[in-house]
This record gives structure tokens, C-alpha cells and sequence, in this order.
């Protein structure tokens, strides 16, 4: 596939603007901004080039990697920085990045962003975004920002990946919460991506979707439930009034408050399976049967926040009012009959799909550092921790042996200048640059060298390499 004749296909209406909105927010009736555009389910993504954001990119001199242990197989690469909009103060985060490996082309490296202001202001500012970068490896990486797709007032995007969408060819699909509708997924048809083809969900915020089969299967949050639909259904939203006109969308379960979706995983065979969590337990779900296929799994936890829930008869976004732990992101990624899950502050947690059981492989009781986005690529698993990115080798039967990690310090050509990983949050304050790893995912050069995207959140995505024969 060209991506280039995709982009040159919508580029023709670049110039058409919209406004964009934020992910899980709370808000009496959030009020849209002038200029926000949204006809038959669509919203008109404002268009960003990448000449006018070249800034957000910053390269490091790469050298030959240094000799030595575990610390030594991480070179750091590069920054992308938070989106700059003019006349805007949202604190943009990254939540996701998905890596489309075409051959004989340049990688694309798609990136989410939403705007966090609503931690102190809840629900009350929406932002999200959507990076396209360009990653070309010659004699050295070089990555560029093609262009940035922009809703500043409706959603906010959580993940991001790729499927064919029917007649119309291939589309991206973002998990999103919408200001006015509370879940929904946004469809970006790669011939015109500035405008996204809402896709409403039953529940607060999508926080997955993922492919099954032909279909497509998105998981939705605290009070959701996870549904399947087909990659070319039509954008309507969901009705909540007459469960009928729904049927084009096959509920995995009737709409729970206390369901708590957080990801879908799918193993090297198409099968799907649903992680979610309540305040006592965890479980994995098979995404089609809905058969419970762990059960008393560690909780998914994160630090205490408010929650906000949607309530779809009036479309008013309200305050929880006591704290939970629940409000987090967490990932899980499946191989080999095991699934891997970041279970936030319960650590990395390995679980065997065939019976249920738990696979100790740390000495701590709670699986290591504080684990949230995970990949797999190989026989390498990749974390997002609260000690930075750490790589683990896949030993079978689910053993894992830490095999790199990122130190808190590298020099100028980006080469380890530390023993220690960093520790990303320190008496509740973030590490410059290391503000909260989220999620993880590879790029495979065609050179065979391997680069890992981790979105850090308000620090915005870093970019390493990884040096298997550094020992």
C-alpha cells in the first residue's frame, strides 16, 4: 500500500476545519466552540501541516553502541513533542502508537493524543489528536511529522489501529469519547481522513478496538461492555432510547456499571479476549463465547482519581463522587496460550489461558514496577513501566528474564550514561521527560534493526533502538 496516495487524496479539502474535543471528561453539557462542524455523524478534522511543527522532533547523534550488560541494548533515538496549536493551552498526553511496516516505503508511525486539562478542570476542555510521522532509516533514522489531524472541542482519542473498511478500502479506527455521546469510535477512511465517521458505542469512553475476525470488536469502559461490528457499518449513534435500532452491533454482555472494559487482546490464531476489572478482581473473557477464561486475577489499578460517567438521557458528564483506582489504561498482549497484562500498579502478570493459573516470574509480589502498555514482537516482550521501557525475552510457558531496560540518563549521542532505571513519578511529582509510560510499540527497519516508540504522556512519545548484541 502508498500511504502517499491515500494523503494526497484528502489533501484536497486540507484547508476545511473543525473543531476536536477530549477522552473521559466530565462536564455539565460541554460547550463546543464556534467553528466545530458535525453533519450526518461526521466531524471535519482540522488539518495541521508538518512543516509548521518540524520543532516537535528532536534527533539525537547516534554512535555505536557501547559494550556491556542489560542497560547497554537501549540507545535513545529521539523526542516527539507535544502538538503545538496557536492560541491553545491544552496539556496535550499521548496514549497510543501504532506502526504500519510497509516494505520499500517509509514506516508510518500513527500517534494519539488528548488534551489533560481536565484533571484539574473536569470534563470541561476536550482535545484530541491524531500524529502522522513518517520514520525512514538510510544511514541513520530519520522521522518526520507529515501532518496532525485535530478536534479541539468533541473527542478525545485514546487508540489507534488499521482494518479494511469494505468496498471503501482501508480506514483508521480511533477509540474516542465523545463530549455529547459518550463512546464511540471514530472511522478515518484513509481517501478523505480529515473527516471521521462516528461510530457510537454503548457506555462512557471506548478504550480498544481491535480485529476479529472480519469484523471489528471495541471494549468501553467502567460502566460499558464490548461489542462487535463490521469495519464498514454505518456511523449512527448508539440508540439508548430503542435497544432495536441496534442491531447492526452484537453486544458481548448487556451494559454493566461496574464492567470496567480496558483492552482486547488477539492471539496468533484470530482469537479475542477481553480484559477488564472490578475493585476485587480481574478477568479475561473470550470475546466471542464471552466464557470466563481467567478469573481472580490481580485488580487493574492505577493512582486514586475522580471518575466521570456519561449519562445518556440528558448527555450531561458528571463527577464521581469518591475516588477510585480504576480509572487507569492497561494493555494486554497474548502469545503461546499466555496472556501478558499490565496491571498498573499490581505490576506485569502472566496467566496461562488454558487453566486459569498465575505464572510467578518476579520476586516482588506484585510483578515488578508499575506495568500499563506492553507489545510483543518475536520472542521480546516490550513494557511500559514506572521504571521507564523495560524489554523482557519470552523464555516459554510464560517465563520471563529481564533482558534490557532504560536508564534514567543518556549523553548526547544518546548512549547509557546511567546504572539506574528511571523512576518516573517521585512523591507524586513526574520525572522530566519520563512523565508516565503508557504504551509500547515496534518498528522493524528494513534493515533489521529495531526501534521502540513509547508514549510517555505529557512528555509526549521517545524513541530508542535496540541493540541485541550489545553483551
Amino acid at each position: 500500500m502508498n500511504k502517499k496516495f491515500y494523503w494526497l487524496a484528502g489533501f484536497a479539502a486540507l484547508m476545511m476545519t473543525a473543531a476536536c474535543s477530549d477522552d473521559n471528561v466530565v462536564n455539565d453539557n460541554p460547550d463546543p466552540t464556534p467553528g466545530t462542524e458535525e453533519e450526518s455523524n461526521v466531524v471535519t478534522l482540522q488539518v495541521i501541516d508538518g512543516a509548521s511543527q518540524s520543532g516537535r522532533i528532536h534527533m539525537v547523534a547516534q554512535t555505536k553502541a557501547v559494550e556491556g550488560v542489560k542497560k547497554n541494548r537501549l540507545n535513545y533515538v529521539a523526542t516527539i513533542g507535544n502538538p503545538e496549536l496557536q492560541g491553545e493551552d491544552k496539556k496535550w498526553s499521548a496514549t497510543s502508537v501504532f506502526i504500519e511496516n510497509e516494505e520499500g516505503t517509509k514506516n508510518t508511525v500513527y500517534i494519539t493524543w488528548h488534551s489533560d486539562k481536565q484533571a484539574t478542570n473536569p470534563a470541561g476542555d476536550w482535545g484530541g489528536a491524531l500524529d502522522i510521522i513518517n520514520f525512514e532509516q538510510i544511514d541513520k533514522p530519520e522521522i518526520d511529522i507529515e501532518s496532525s489531524l485535530v478536534d479541539q472541542n468533541l473527542m478525545k482519542f485514546e487508540n489507534v489501529m488499521k482494518a479494511q473498511a469494505g468496498e471503501g478500502g482501508k480506514a483508521l479506527f480511533l477509540s474516542a469519547t465523545h463530549a455529547e455521546k459518550g463512546a464511540v469510535v471514530a472511522r478515518l477512511p484513509m481517501y478523505n481522513p480529515t473527516k471521521a465517521e462516528i461510530i457510537g458505542m454503548p457506555g462512557t469512553s471506548v478504550n480498544c478496538v481491535a480485529q476479529l475476525g472480519n469484523n471489528l470488536v471495541a471494549v468501553t469502559g467502567f460502566k460499558g461492555t464490548w461489542a462487535t461490528f463490521a469495519p464498514d457499518a454505518e456511523a449512527v449513534y448508539y440508540d439508548y432510547d430503542d435497544l432495536n435500532n441496534n442491531a447492526w452491533l452484537k453486544l458481548g454482555q448487556d451494559l454493566s456499571e461496574g464492567f470496567g472494559g480496558k483492552y482486547i487482546g488477539i492471539d496468533e490464531n484470530g482469537r479475542g479476549y477481553v480484559l477488564r476489572t472490578d475493585d476485587g478482581k480481574a478477568q479475561i473473557l473470550g470475546a466471542s463465547s464471552g466464557e470466563v477464561k481467567v478469573d481472580n486475577m490481580a485488580p487493574l489499578i492505577s493512582d486514586w482519581k475522580v471518575g466521570e460517567n456519561y449519562d445518556p438521557a440528558t448527555g450531561d458528564w458528571t463527577t464521581n463522587k469518591e475516588e477510585s483506582q480504576l480509572q487507569g489504561k492497561h494493555v494486554m498482549v497474548i502469545k503461546d496460550g499466555y496472556a501478558y497484562v499490565g496491571a498498573g500498579l499490581n505490576g506485569l502478570r502472566v496467566y496461562s489461558l488454558n487453566d486459569g493459573t498465575e505464572v510467578k516470574n518476579f520476586d516482588d509480589e506484585k510483578g515488578g514496577p508499575n506495568t500499563i502498555g506492553l507489545c510483543i514482537d518475536g520472542d521480546l516482550l516490550y513494557a511500559a513501566t514506572g521504571s521507564g521501557l523495560r524489554v523482557y525475552e519470552m523464555k516459554g510457558n510464560g517465563v520471563l528474564e529481564l533482558y534490557a531496560f532504560e536508564v534514567e540518563e543518556y549523553d548526547e549521542n544518546g548512549l547509557p550514561n546511567s546504572m539506574n532505571p528511571p523512576t518516573t513519578m517521585d512523591e507524586g511529582e513526574a520525572t522530566p521527560g519520563h512523565h508516565s509510560a503508557n504504551f509500547v510499540s515496534v518498528l522493524n527497519a528494513d534493515n533489521g534493526d529495531k526501534y521502540i516508540f513509547v508514549a510517555y504522556g505529557q512528555d509526549g512519545v521517545r524513541v530508542y533502538k535496540l541493540i541485541p548484541d550489545a553483551e
